[in-house]
């Protein structure tokens, strides 16, 4: 667990240093925020690109364990075979043979299957940096826009409600008024 804890305190250092680095970069020239960040997001894409990879290698991993099991189940047959003729025979040599003969190809297995998760291992780290890599540099093209954004006062919902009422009050005023729904009266009847 220690490790683990070790690893992720590396890997955050080396993070906020690249995140350092990028804001120094954006700092002194605030128009690469936007190509930083433009960057971030091709990153973002190959890594996309990169997942069909990584699940790729994770079926070949698979294949190869169904294949190295399948080819273990049959020298474990063999093997059980050769304890039958060795049980009719009494021929200790030809069973000693067998097995070392059998024993070759059951590491032969579990070599070719340790080669494939090790691609898998290095296809997911990969993975796993460039995923950072474009969160870092989406984060730091956006950052600029964060600092240098002016806060703008707007009006609050509750003032613009407010002059809503007034208008609509004295609309409903002009139509109600009573000196000039008189003088209305008095034209029609005149």
């Amino acid at each position: 667990m220690k490790v683990i804890i070790i690893m992720f305190g590396m890997l955050l250092v080396i993070a906020l240093l690249v995140f350092y680095l990028l804001y120094l970069v954006i700092k002194s020239i605030p128009k690469s925020a936007r190509y930083i960040e433009i960057a971030g997001y091709a990153i973002l894409v190959i890594s996309l690109i990169w997942t069909g990879i990584v699940n790729t290698t994770e079926d070949i991993s698979k294949g190869s364990e169904y294949i190295n099991l399948n080819e273990k189940l049959n020298q474990l047959w063999y093997f059980n075979g050769d304890l039958r003729d060795f049980a009719q025979d009494k021929n200790a040599d030809d069973l000693a043979n067998d097995y070392f003969e059998r024993s070759k190809y059951w590491q032969v297995n579990y070599l070719n299957g340790q080669s494939v998760h090790e691609q898998e291992g290095i296809a997911k780290k990969i993975n796993y940096a460039l995923f950072g890599l474009s969160s870092l540099f989406v984060l730091a093209g956006r950052l600029e826009d964060l600092i240098n954004k002016k806060p703008t006062s707007q009006p609050t919902s509750r003032s613009t409600n407010q002059d809503r009422f007034k208008r609509r009050v004295r609309r409903y005023r002009k139509r109600t008024n009573l000196n000039r729904i008189n003088k209305v009266k008095k034209r029609n009847k005149g």
